[in-house]
């Protein structure tokens, strides 16, 4: 274990974080050695990065090994200025640091289990810092790391526990909420939520826009055998806004009943302890989009990102009443009346309402299923053409079923 003076993560926030973990004041946390690995996020150029933490220190004159995943914004550099831009870190350290602490306090005194977040130990705004539990610890992983072989039902095991996990939060955020005066007093109380992050680099946000409209062209192209004209020409219109569609819903507040959402409920800000290639446990991460909207963004975001479109025709209003039945249990016991804030009949309009937002998300995680060789994707004209030795079964099997689920729902 190497010097602290040459690490990433600088010795007082280990100090801290182990003096809230065992709860002792930081003079009494000694002779701290550990080593850092860099996480998943590591120099991917966006806004910050992730470093596994391992290591052992005196705390009260005992030995005691710990291990944190420990989040950081950049400090220098033009990724510096694009987290400061951004302001995506403020909305993060205040979930974190103030808002989370609030609600388990109030889960605790109604006997309400922890929130499935990870416990955070340390919490910084400037610079950014977050000192979490390592789940990796307990063998939770992303889906997309899970194995290939991943079974239909592990797929739904996974969006169930996604649907109860929102609604557990989306029940102690209302509460939080009401307790605070409602909406306004909430949002007066913390501004830093108001805050509406943007991209700065423009030129990176019109590749991914090019790279949305070329997926749904190559859908047009692969079923336009199979559709009327009157849908081609839906479809082409909706080409034309669907960017702006997905990223209005960041931006914009949705709903005549809202409350705190994650804001960014898709597949990967979801982390999933399977056993026997089942998903037994959910644990929510990432909250640099939290934000004031309607519930049924986050559970769009989570259905549409995280399941096949088979499986939302079979399933989606079992996983809506599934989401609902937990919310509503939960508002039970805060003291509130669900069919009063929040009637399964509303939440099930405005999830139907929001389809093209999924629609897109659709589109978006399709691009996953997409051939890819020692020179990167294939060629799309190989994927698309039968007759081609990188002809993509699963990618044209998937952009045709997305495209029936949109007739079936009767958006084209």
């Amino acid at each position: 274990m190497s010097d602290s003076k040459s690490k990433l993560v600088k010795l007082s926030y280990v100090r801290l974080s182990l003096a809230n973990l065992y709860n002792v004041n930081k003079d009494l946390i000694k002779e701290l050695q550990w080593s850092e690995s860099k996480g998943a996020a590591a120099d991917d150029g966006y806004t910050t990065e992730l470093v596994a933490v391992k290591g052992k220190a005196n705390v009260s004159g005992k030995i005691e090994e710990f291990s944190f995943m420990v989040k950081l914004t950049p400090e220098i550099g033009p990724r510096a200025k694009m987290v400061d831009e951004m302001g995506l870190f403020l909305k993060e350290y205040l979930f974190y640091g103030v808002i989370i602490p609030l609600i388990e306090k109030e889960r605790k005194l109604k006997g309400l289990g922890n929130l499935p977040i990870p416990k955070c130990f340390y919490a910084n705004p400037d610079p950014g810092v977050l000192v979490m539990k390592n789940l990796n610890d307990d063998c939770f992983d992303l889906r997309k790391n899970q194995p290939e072989n991943m079974s239909k039902i592990s797929q739904e095991d996974a969006t169930i526990l996604f649907m109860k996990a929102l609604a557990s939060l989306h029940a102690s955020t209302h509460h939080l909420v009401e307790q605070t005066g409602g909406c306004k007093s909430f949002l007066d109380t913390y501004p830093d939520l108001k805050h509406i992050p943007t991209m700065p680099d423009e030129v990176q946000w019109e590749i991914f826009k090019k790279s949305l409209e070329a997926t749904i062209e190559e859908g047009i192209e692969l079923t336009k055998g199979q559709m009327n004209e009157n849908s081609i020409i839906k479809l082409a219109k909706f080409k034309s806004i669907a960017w702006e569609t997905v990223d209005n819903s960041y931006y914009e507040t949705i709903g005549d009943y809202q409350t705190l959402n994650h804001g960014d409920a898709w597949q990967n800000n979801a982390m999933f302890r399977c056993e026997n290639g089942r998903a037994k446990e959910i644990a929510l991460i990432d909250f640099q989009y939290t934000r004031m909207t309607s519930p049924a963004v986050d559970v769009i975001y989570a259905i549409y990102t995280g399941s096949e479109p088979d499986m939302r025709t079979e399933h989606l209003t079992k996983w809506l009443k599934i989401y609902h039945d937990q919310f509503s249990y939960e508002l039970n016991v805060f003291g509130y009346d669900a069919n009063s804030v929040y009637p399964f009949t509303k939440f099930q309009q405005d999830v139907h309402d929001l389809f093209p937002i999924g629609l897109t998300w659709a589109f978006i995680t399709s691009k996953s299923l997409k051939v890819k060789n020692e020179f990167g994707v294939e060629p799309i004209d190989r994927q698309m053409d039968p007759e081609q030795s990188g002809f993509n079964s699963a990618y044209h099997q998937r952009l045709t079923s997305i495209i029936n689920e949109a007739i079936r729902n009767k958006y084209i």
